[in-house]
């Protein structure tokens, strides 16, 4: 079993040489969110000594399909949210989804961390960003793809994949 510190290390030279390593609970399936926490505040230390500054937050595997195919339990069946959306790519759709995707909730999603890593100390400052995660299955991407998701009652947004 490796140290907090170990997993930031493998995490910090796998970005550093784009290369893919197996997910921790692969070999360790008994981490938690704690662990979780633990490992990415080491792996922050490292990246903003090196230069890089910190601007956010992501919560992931939010999108009820990816839960199901990982085999991991909602933390709760919250009240939903309604507002739809459709992404397209090149002009195609891909899917769809609706609020309800991200735990229920997207307020729930924005909660969350800030609960749960305040547990451990840390903040969610003015101007971070938090990345609810998908409100669909995950998409192939290739260079050159456009992406646009309309959201009802929001409106669009595009990206280009480079």
């Amino acid at each position: 079993m490796s140290t907090p510190v170990e997993k930031a290390r493998a995490l910090y030279e796998a970005r550093a040489t784009r290369t893919s390593i197996p997910p921790f609970t692969d070999a360790e399936p008994e981490l938690g969110v704690a662990d979780g926490c633990a490992v990415q505040q080491e792996l922050t230390a490292l990246l903003l000594a090196d230069g890089d500054r910190g601007g956010g937050h992501k919560v992931g595997l939010t999108a009820a399909p990816l839960q199901k195919a990982l085999g991991i339990v909602p933390l709760a069946d919250l009240d939903t949210r309604l507002i739809g959306t459709t992404l397209t790519r090149d002009g195609e759709p891909a899917d769809t989804g609706a609020g309800a995707a991200a735990l229920g909730d997207p307020v729930a999603v924005v909660a969350w961390p800030a609960n749960t890593l305040g547990e451990h100390g840390v903040a969610l400052e003015p101007g971070h960003l938090i990345l609810t995660g998908a409100l669909h299955a995950a998409v192939p991407m290739s260079p050159g793809d456009v992406f646009r998701a309309e959201f009802d009652r929001l409106g669009p947004v595009t990206v280009r994949v480079t």
